[in-house]
């Protein structure tokens, strides 16, 4: 972990990444030397430390794990079969179903670092950088072409529990904003929820805005432990200079091309009304995605909390 104030003033990452994340002169260092970027998920309050130490047991292969081959018999892949293709894209795209979960091979794999399995865990790959716009607050932008299905980024912060959420999120004024994510998965006839918070703790996922129509999709992929990474995908191809954005309902990565929802096994969704309770309800705010299919404000997702 890293405060940005101390750090390379050019790399918003602080050294910690694969590549420099710059940020532009437009960015008011006021807006970041508070924020400590980690690469990955932290446990918050309220968090089961236990969650973060219990290793998923890995595979035993000796070569890049493939399901196509009938000698691979790779654990890993067993019950839902690969994700990627051969080129490091997940196979699921927001017109195809993504609800299946992704277990990338870990730390106790045998197989080599450069498996196909093994892509959200080699980090970024694409060159980005933070600006600032006056209605919307910093963004993140790409500076190479992003290929449809690549990965993009985490979306990487603090985890904490549903108390912690409605503590912080009723503390909010109408001037902040909220960073607050909720991962809601289904497993047989439980439901289980996962809050991620980056707004001081966090990587570069916490610099995308919403979009009604995103180039972005989230997926829940797990590496070394059952601690869900939010990770980003484009959702078509992107081209440098674009805005990077998701559609904090998780609506428009989960409907296919002719508009029918699809079944989930889980959602991802940006958390702007948490508690039952008007004050908080009020808190909506509008949308400047600027869209042709934009629907005037963000999200609000009361039904998300248990």
């Amino acid at each position: 972990m890293a405060t940005n104030s101390y750090c390379n003033s050019k790399d918003i990452c602080c050294g910690l990444e694969n590549i420099i994340i710059q940020y532009d002169q437009s960015v008011s260092s006021q807006y970041i030397k508070h924020f400590k970027y980690v690469r990955c998920n932290i446990p918050g309050p309220g968090c089961h430390l236990e969650q973060f130490e219990e290793q998923i047991q890995g595979c035993q292969c000796l070569t890049s794990c493939d399901t196509s081959d009938k000698c691979c018999t790779c654990s890993c892949m067993a019950s839902f079969g690969a994700s990627y293709n051969d080129d490091r894209k997940i196979k699921y795209s927001s017109r195809n179903s993504h609800s299946v979960p992704i277990f990338e091979c870990n730390l106790t794999c045998t197989c080599p670092i450069w498996c196909k399995n093994r892509v959200v865990q080699r980090g970024l790959e694409f060159q980005m950088s933070v600006s600032w716009d006056d209605k919307k607050g910093m963004c993140l932008r790409t500076l190479d072409p992003i290929p449809e299905n690549s990965f993009v980024c985490e979306y990487a912060g603090e985890v904490i529990s549903t108390d912690e959420v409605c503590k912080r999120f009723k503390s909010l004024t109408q001037e902040d904003k909220n960073y607050i994510f909720v991962l809601k998965e289904h497993f047989a006839s439980q439901t289980l929820y996962t809050y991620i918070d980056p707004s001081y703790t966090g990587n570069i996922g916490r610099f995308l805005n919403h979009s009604c129509d995103p180039n972005l999709f989230m997926v829940a992929v797990r590496v070394n432990t059952m601690i869900p990474k939010l990770s980003l995908f484009a959702r078509r191809e992107i081209y440098p200079g674009d805005e990077l954005t998701y559609d904090y309902s998780g609506i428009a990565a989960t409907t296919d091309i002719a508009g029918q929802t699809e079944d989930r096994s889980s959602d991802v969704r940006g958390v702007n009304t948490v508690c039952d309770i008007e004050s908080v309800k009020n808190k909506r705010k509008p949308c400047h995605c600027q869209s042709a299919s934009c629907k005037g404000f963000l999200p609000s997702d009361n039904y998300m909390f248990p």
